[in-house]
């Protein structure tokens, strides 16, 4: 099994930011101070299909763009309020 590359993702909010981090192969989602926050406070009932998809991802950009997309759809009614993803190096 090839061993994918860690990342961390920076979701920035209206008011505050949280990050998505994949580390030894696992992915946690965590606010500004490293507290866990349940994946599911972000993208609700895709929370399972979301986690898959970033364990899945080859790469940062890729988990970016894949969870970006998740948000969208979340957000479609109200796109200005949608939280940006942005891959830290």
């Amino acid at each position: 099994m090839k061993k994918l590359p860690n990342y961390r993702l920076r979701v920035v909010e209206a008011t505050y930011s949280t990050f998505v981090v994949r580390r030894r192969g696992r992915v946690d989602y965590i606010s500004a101070n490293e507290t866990p926050l349940a994946l599911s406070n972000l993208v609700h009932g895709e929370a399972a299909v979301t986690r898959f998809i970033l364990e899945d991802s080859p790469d940062g950009q890729e988990a970016g763009r894949q969870l970006q997309e998740v948000l969208r759809r979340m957000w479609v009614s109200n796109l200005q309020h949608c939280p940006t993803v942005k891959v830290l190096p």
